[in-house]
């Protein structure tokens, strides 16, 4: 308790665009900020509690990062629910930020109790926007119409992929030598082409290699894709998906969808799985998952990665996702147990995508770990 004030479960950060805090740094990344402002600003919260939570009474699988980095914190184990720590701090404009670090028999959890940002909110739709209408749409209309993909597993080393109305070129640096780029280079320019360094990028088209079984694209190759006429989107269908898909679900459509469970029981592994009609409802949405990327908040995503992402899905679970499907229970069963401590009755809601029903965002959704709504204030 008495080492209590100077422990995080997650380093502190000061968020790039956060207009509410003024430069308060928080122990939540800033991908996640961006996860949970663009949800409740979307669903109308009045208050956004972010959690970072740790097993009780053993070394944790995962490691959390405290003051220390790489440090490790091990979880308190104890019959009952205790505020170790809490701290308010003032903002403008009469917001305020509540920390709380709390012991409970489920584990040791680190709340940050934190006001919506509604300018971040009003900056990040217009650039999301943009991203939604000028790069997915193009890319989803394409593939829609059966634009070539590479065949499961080849290392495609050289693409051609569309954005917008640039076409870029990726040479392999294995197969080109720095003359032959150069000189490549040049020619790719002069056709209106440009060349990017990234190995990650959305394939809208792909040219198959002159030499598939290892996946190799030819100087013959890349000299024919200039050259060659692209099949491109035509602003009229972009227009026309944009219209439709802006189109704000019924109230009643959108209560079907939010019941769909996120997660369901795979008896083949013994394990909670990702629930295929869940990631089926998101098609054509831009979540508040993608937003960190999207934004340039996510030192693990960047924009191009997450249009791959939504255009060509193929998630795969890794030892993060695994973890977070295994304990999302317990930190929202922690959670509930300092909610308890205040509200006896307190309870936590919880829901699977909720689909905007503003009008013209039909393409936007978010879904929240839980939502808690607090007893109203009992009269003096």
């Amino acid at each position: 308790r008495a080492e209590a004030e100077n422990v995080d479960l997650y380093e502190r950060k000061a968020q790039p665009f956060a207009p509410v805090l003024e430069g308060l740094a928080l122990p939540i990344p800033p991908y996640y900020y961006c996860q949970v402002q663009w949800g409740a600003n979307l669903g109308d919260y009045d208050r956004i509690m972010f959690v970072v939570w740790c097993p009780a009474g053993q070394r944790c699988e995962l490691p959390f990062q405290g003051l220390d980095s790489g440090a490790c914190v091990e979880g308190v184990g104890c019959e009952s629910t205790t505020v170790l720590h809490e701290r308010r701090t003032e903002l403008a404009g009469g917001e305020h930020v509540l920390e709380y670090l709390v012991s409970t028999p489920t584990g040791l959890i680190q709340v940050c109790d934190l006001p919506v940002d509604r300018a971040w909110f009003d900056n990040a739709i217009v650039r999301v926007r943009d991203f939604w209408e000028q790069r997915y749409v193009p890319a989803i209309i394409a593939k829609e119409r059966g634009a070539a993909a590479p065949p499961p597993g080849m290392p495609v080393t050289g693409r051609l992929v569309r954005d917008g109305r640039v076409l870029r070129f990726h040479l392999p640096t294995s197969r080109f030598g720095s003359t032959e780029k150069k000189d490549l280079k040049a020619f790719i320019q002069d056709h209106g082409g440009r060349v990017v360094q990234s190995a990650r990028s959305v394939h809208d088209y792909v040219v198959v290699p002159a030499r598939p079984e290892n996946g190799e694209i030819t100087e013959a190759d890349v000299r024919r894709m200039c050259t060659e006429p692209i099949d491109t989107v035509s602003p009229e269908e972009c227009a026309a998906f944009i219209a439709m898909h802006s189109v704000a679900p019924s109230a009643d459509e959108a209560e079907a969808i939010a019941a769909l469970p996120q997660h369901i029981y795979d008896e083949n592994s013994g394990k909670f799985i990702a629930n295929k009609k869940w990631l089926d409802s998101r098609e054509n949405i831009m979540t508040g998952s993608r937003v960190g990327a999207v934004l340039g908040c996510n030192k693990h995503c960047n924009p191009d990665r997450t249009l791959e992402e939504l255009v060509n899905p193929n998630f795969q679970d890794n030892q993060m996702t695994r973890y977070g499907n295994t304990h999302e229970d317990d930190a929202q069963d922690s959670l509930l147990c300092f909610l308890r401590l205040q509200h006896a009755e307190a309870s936590i809601h919880n829901s699977g995508l909720n689909l905007c029903t503003k009008p013209g965002l039909g393409w936007c959704g978010q879904s929240p770990d839980g939502a808690y709504e607090r007893p109203a204030a009992p009269r003096s």
